[in-house]
């Protein structure tokens, strides 16, 4: 559940990515960059904590 949930998130990224090409003013496209960004770090850490746990 937990590896579907980081794909769920790094796909949402790429969603905002996409949103922000299509986006007229400078602000919007900067907030949906920022947010997929987030999205992003939010899934990679998400793995890493995944990885740990594993591992002990």
């Amino acid at each position: 559940m937990d590896k579907l949930n980081s794909i769920s998130l790094v796909i949402m990224g790429i969603g905002f990515l996409l949103l922000a090409k299509f986006m007229s003013g400078l602000l919007l496209q900067a907030l949906a960059v920022s947010i997929s960004i987030g999205f992003s770090v939010v899934a990679i850490v998400r793995s890493f904590r995944e990885k740990k746990e594993k591992n002990l």
